[in-house]
């Protein structure tokens, strides 16, 4: 903290998704379509011929011969339930299907953008859901999420189609009910204008994913701009685009919470927290700082608190936040720029002194 702003460890990317219990932004520039399928219609994929293939799989070696032929009857009924005589193949789409993780990272060029094969149905990770999806059920067949970090990539994670955190029959049905999805090509797209334009950079295939668990994708960046926004959308053989992925930004700057009244003690830390006092409000502002020389952007700038119940606070159109302290105890504020991907966030600890409620 130095003269009343707390300053950001500066990182090159920085993509953030917050859940916090009070939230204020405001206004901002439209951030533009999010990438819902769009394009020419879908092919079409028989039914009957997809039965055949079924009839003609054989059981996978290690796997019993009695399990995998349950589970093919199991598909083999749902495919018949789902539709008459044919299916339309269509990108992936859904929030199970959506790429929520894409990331931005590197210390300088070139700077890599990752992000992980999702297909609901498609367990097999070769971008189609096909009769092929129910061998992996077989291999993996009984065993379950792992309960850590690792979660969302390991293999179970991408065989427990219906997200019940055990590989088993019932992951039959997504396969059945999106059968004929594909995911011809990822492909990368970027906006100068936050995310009212979206541009293509390149296409990736599914071939291209790495990883014994649920595929990794890479990508070089040479030389993005400053502040520029990249998303990735998942397209079919038909060009019928998919969901759009979560947007990353690129960002060398550093980001600062300016605390625009002075506080009683502190540095905003949590070791040692600003001291202020019961009732009496606060402003904060939300600084861009690329060069050295501070630069309100505060038209883009939001505010999010933790705990709720020790403070209520207010937004104006200059991005300057009030806080009322109407409790005694700790809480936090922190700072971002840019609601679409933030820039970065600032986080700024208050420890509010006065007597508690009875």
């Amino acid at each position: 903290m130095r003269n009343g702003v707390w300053k950001l460890v500066a990182t090159p990317v920085v993509v953030l998704a917050l859940l916090l219990a009070v939230s204020g932004c405001t206004g901002r520039a439209g951030v533009g379509p999010q990438g819902q399928a769009v394009g020419a219609a879908g092919a079409t994929v028989s039914v009957d011929a997809a039965l055949v293939e079924l009839a003609q799989l054989p059981a996978p070696e290690g796997v019993d011969p009695a399990l995998f032929a349950r589970l093919k009857a199991a598909l083999h009924d749902a495919l018949l339930a789902r539709a008459g005589g044919k299916l339309a193949a269509m990108p992936p789409t859904g929030t199970a299907s959506q790429v929520n993780d894409l990331a931005l990272t590197g210390e300088e060029p070139p700077y890599a953008l990752t992000w992980h094969h999702r297909s609901q149905g498609d367990y097999n990770q070769d971008g189609v859901v096909s009769i092929a999806d129910v061998t992996p059920i077989a291999i993996h067949f009984g065993e379950t999420v792992p309960g850590d970090d690792t979660a969302h990539v390991s293999i179970q994670a991408v065989v427990d189609g219906n997200q019940d955190g055990t590989v088993s029959i019932s992951d039959v049905t997504p396969i059945a009910m999106r059968f004929g999805v594909e995911v011809h090509r990822y492909v990368i797209e970027n906006s100068l204008t936050e995310g009212v334009d979206w541009s293509e950079v390149s296409r990736v295939a599914p071939a291209d994913g790495t990883g014994t668990g649920r595929k990794l994708f890479t990508f070089s960046l040479d030389s993005p701009a400053e502040r520029e926004l990249y998303r990735v959308r998942p397209v079919d053989s038909g060009e019928v685009f998919g969901d759009a992925s979560n947007a990353v930004r690129f960002f060398t700057g550093e980001l600062l919470l300016r605390l625009d009244t002075p506080a009683e003690t502190g540095a905003g830390t949590p070791d040692d927290p600003y001291v202020v006092l019961l009732d009496t409000p606060y402003q904060l502002k939300v600084i861009e700082d690329p060069s050295g020389a501070a630069i309100d952007r505060t038209e883009e700038a939001c505010f999010e608190t933790m705990p709720p119940a020790f403070i209520t606070f207010s937004t104006d159109v200059n991005g300057l936040m009030t806080v009322d302290n109407v409790m005694a105890g700790d809480f936090w504020v922190v700072g971002l720029l840019g609601e679409l991907a933030p820039l970065s966030t600032a986080r700024v600890y208050f420890r509010v002194l006065g007597d508690l409620p009875l």
